[in-house]
């Protein structure tokens, strides 16, 4: 049999045809990628040193393992603006503010960012959903126009992993 790509493979098995071994893809998430690199989580979530799609590909290189890329990012532009405060910095812990600013007014999230774990939401978005969701909305709509520079350079990073 041929040597597949972790591509070539990955397609071969979800077509139901033989791949040249059993795809080998276990859920190493964004836990393993983050510690990989000997940074805070907050450098990878917060400060994109390196963005976790990056953290990700170097795992699945570090482990020799078939990669489940479920990164890939068109950058949608809107009519919808976000700021990114950092609210408060402990040495365990920084806790940021996000502000959408909405053609209908402006909404705030806030989370946690730990050093050593994934960020969790401790403000949602949508505090009452008859005020909020006529902002909301505008999140995911009223695209103006989109960039895909950073999906092209994905896919190029991604190559046949």
């Amino acid at each position: 049999m041929v040597y597949m790509s972790s591509r070539e493979r990955m397609i071969a098995a979800l077509a139901n045809k033989q791949p040249d071994r059993i795809p080998v893809s276990p859920d190493i998430s964004n836990m393993i990628p983050c510690r990989l690199t000997g940074k805070s989580f907050w450098e990878v979530y917060i400060n994109n040193n390196p963005p976790l799609w990056k953290a990700y590909l170097n795992a699945v290189d570090y482990f020799g393992i078939d990669g489940w890329f479920v990164y890939g990012d068109l950058q949608f532009k809107t009519k919808t603006t976000v700021d990114r405060e950092i609210i408060n910095k402990t040495q365990d812990m920084w806790v940021v503010k996000d502000i959408y600013h909405t053609p209908d007014g402006d909404m705030t999230q806030i989370m946690n960012s730990l050093r050593a774990d994934s960020p969790t939401t401790i403000e949602k978005i949508i505090k009452d959903f008859e005020k909020d969701f006529k902002k909301f909305k505008h999140i995911w709509s009223d695209e103006i126009t989109y960039d895909d520079s950073l999906f092209k350079q994905q896919k190029k990073e991604l190559g046949e992993k």
